[in-house]
């Protein structure tokens, strides 16, 4: 039987569909943020209007909070999906796994980046920084760890800026992908790191 050999050239990588469920979780939480709010009348809401508004509340808080959680989770697959292949493409993937796969994802960036274009991804940009939060936001979910609630906790304050913060990491982390992209065009123009990664234009 002839061994199945690889086309040259040719690579499989998913950066590109995370990216677009990323992006797409997000623009779905916008939607059931703005609807929420909308029904809520920014908070002048009558008691009756909110019973009768129950229902459909408890729906967009479980699109709100399914989508972000999605958008992090995805938004830091895609992160480290195009930096895989991008060490695969340039440095070969037997290099890829024995030398730098095991790093933490983060430094990949800096370390694959140097190796490849001999210029240090520059950790002082915002691309950066969305990167770094973005993975400590995605470690935080998939490797969630229970823990004892404090009385705190429950404080409406509380709740709500939990709530606000995992928002804004959902918005963050697909905000990342544009800038890492924007950076990579920078260092690497022929790499077109934009297609590899699905993004356009950043968003304001």
């Amino acid at each position: 039987m002839t061994e199945d050999q690889a086309i040259p050239g040719m690579r499989w990588c998913n950066a590109v569909y995370y990216s677009r469920l990323a992006q797409s979780h997000v623009a779905n939480m916008e939607t059931a943020l703005a609807r929420d709010v909308e029904l809520r009348r920014d908070g002048n809401i009558t008691r009756e209007e909110l019973d009768d508004a129950g229902p459909e509340l408890a729906e967009l808080s479980d699109v709100i909070h399914d989508s972000a959680v999605s958008a992090i989770v995805f938004a830091g697959m895609a992160a480290e999906a195009y930096i895989y292949d991008y060490a695969a493409r340039n440095l070969g993937r037997s290099y890829t796994d024995n030398h730098v796969d095991k790093l933490k994802a983060e430094s990949k960036w800096i370390v694959i980046v140097r190796l490849v274009t001999g210029n240090e991804f520059p950790k002082d940009r915002q691309a950066f920084q969305l990167l770094t939060g973005l993975i400590k936001a995605r470690n935080t979910l998939v490797h969630s760890k229970s823990r004892d609630v404090k009385e705190s906790d429950l404080e409406p304050d509380a709740i709500a800026t939990l709530y606000d913060d995992l928002h804004q990491n959902a918005r963050d982390g697909v905000k990342a992908l544009f800038l890492l992209g924007d950076e990579m065009d920078t260092m690497h123009p022929e790499e077109m790191a934009k297609i590899h990664l699905g993004v356009s234009p950043p968003p304001k």
